[in-house]
């Protein structure tokens, strides 16, 4: 099933995936589904299993660290885009504060995609480049 070339050129922002070719962002896009959040939501809790991304579409979620609010992502942002590699605790709750609408990958659906020589190969680069610019601060 064919997604729209909106859900494609949305996952083309998020940063991990920006070196994927058009292809590969095709075959992502078909695993992505739309998931409503009602305003008070918890989406992710800090410290449980990493199992899906979000790409926040409408609405806004506030991500908490140890109790406190840290910040605010709204349209275009996104969260939980390691877990789908490493399926690791969360770092942070993220709540909606209002009806939200999040463009959702869980991990099971992603990690097949990894078997493709060239979706790794840009995810790795993706990666050393932001662990490059994280040690050059």
């Amino acid at each position: 099933m064919a997604k729209s070339p909106d859900v494609v050129d949305a996952l083309r922002t998020v940063p991990l995936f920006a070196g994927l070719d058009k292809r590969a962002l095709q075959r992502m896009a078909e695993r992505v589904k739309p998931v409503e959040h009602a305003a008070g939501k918890e989406i992710a809790a800090e410290g449980a299993s990493g199992v899906a991304f979000h790409l926040v579409q409408t609405g806004s979620v506030e991500v908490e660290v140890k109790g406190s609010v840290v910040r605010t992502l709204g349209p275009g942002d996104h969260f939980g885009e390691l877990s789908l590699i490493d399926g690791k605790p969360r770092s942070a709750t993220v709540r909606a504060v209002e009806n939200t609408t999040t463009l959702t990958m869980v991990g099971w659906e992603f990690r097949p995609l990894l078997d493709d020589v060239e979706i790794t190969r840009a995810l790795l680069v993706s990666l050393v480049s932001r662990l490059r610019d994280a040690e050059s601060r």
